[in-house]
């Protein structure tokens, strides 16, 4: 085992200790477990705001940590130790991964999977790489290894201006494909428009399909993005084009919604689930390949991440709080502790 000297035994952390909004969170020291073998410890530079952190605090999500736990699962970093089993990582080396227990990264420290994490180029700074990593490595595996995109296809992009949304559309348009930006204001779809989509629609409940067929020239979607669930989902569920591929990755407007799977059999077209933290566990190769594709992207400009905002680390019921606010339009980060 490498470790720095002295190691991290203790963390100053942000953490819930009932289940309960943001404002229940509080800052102090917790103890750290024992390295796994296969893990690697980092010293947190960023750390991700994603939906998921706000479930968890409320005991809504599928993980149940024991309290006091610091939710946060997305972490940019620099190695202070290395777990016997981790790979060739070495210390001082800069990475950015989902935390090993899948939540903790609201920390000084953290432990991350050694074979899951993915080195950040010298050129791309922490804030960036943790902006990128769970949004872009999403939205990357739903367009190309769920979705098959192709160029000129029409993708349409629900939620287009959350994180996975917003990455979405950056990506799907960097790959040649058109795509239709699909948000709750107009306001906030200018950064979809920015990001390359061609068209963008204030969603109007029950107007969705008819602007899709219309925006389409009758065409549907190839492809349809959907981080929402909800009543879109359903609309976009008669919006498909043949053999198109609607992508399900989330639910953020709380409905989980059913689909007629008549609709399947007559449009020919597939309904795809996306899971990309499974995905990165089953080949873990493809995983890493899919983020040297990012970084090129990103070296060659042909993608650009939206940071909406930065808090330091302690602030992060204020960061959860405007998270859930829906006021906000791409990637949230936490930075270190500012004392």
């Amino acid at each position: 085992m490498t470790i720095e000297s002295p190691a991290a035994d203790t963390t100053k952390a942000v953490l819930c200790f009932e289940y309960g909004p943001p404002d229940t969170l509080r800052v102090s020291s917790v103890a750290l477990p024992p390295l796994d073998p296969a893990n690697v410890r980092v010293r947190v530079k960023a750390a991700g705001i994603n939906f998921p952190d706000s479930l968890i605090m409320l005991g809504k999500y599928q993980l149940r940590p024991e309290f006091p736990f610091a939710p946060g699962f997305e972490v940019a970093g620099e190695i202070i130790e290395v777990g016997d089993a981790a790979g060739g990582w070495s210390v001082g080396t800069r990475v950015v991964g989902l935390t090993a227990s899948g939540y903790g990264g609201f920390a000084e420290h953290v432990d991350i999977r050694g074979e899951l994490a993915v080195g950040v180029p010298a050129d791309v700074d922490d804030v960036t790489a943790a902006g990128i990593y769970a949004a872009y490595g999403t939205a990357y595996h739903a367009l190309v290894q769920r979705g098959g995109v192709k160029p000129d296809q029409q993708v349409v992009v629900l939620g287009a201006t959350g994180g996975v949304g917003l990455a979405a559309v950056d990506i799907a348009s960097a790959l040649g494909a058109e795509v239709i930006a699909i948000g709750s204001s107009a306001t906030k779809l200018e950064l979809a428009l920015a990001a390359g989509a061609k068209s963008a629609i204030v969603y109007v409940e029950g107007e969705l399909g008819k602007q899709i067929k219309a925006e389409t020239a009758g065409h549907g979607a190839d492809i349809c993005i959907d981080v929402t669930g909800g009543k879109a989902f359903a609309e976009m569920s008669r919006a498909m084009a043949w053999e198109g591929r609607l992508l399900v990755i989330g639910f953020t407007s709380g409905e989980i919604p059913v689909l007629p799977v008549n609709l399947l059999l007559l449009k020919g077209y597939s309904a795809v689930g996306v899971y990309w933290g499974r995905f990165s566990e089953i080949d873990p190769d493809g995983h890493v390949a899919n983020f040297e594709a990012l970084w090129r992207l990103l070296a060659e400009g042909r993608i650009t991440p939206h940071i909406h905002k930065t808090y330091p680390m302690e602030s992060a019921a204020a960061a959860l709080n405007d998270l859930l606010s829906r006021k906000t339009a791409g990637k949230l980060v936490l930075t270190p502790f500012s004392q």
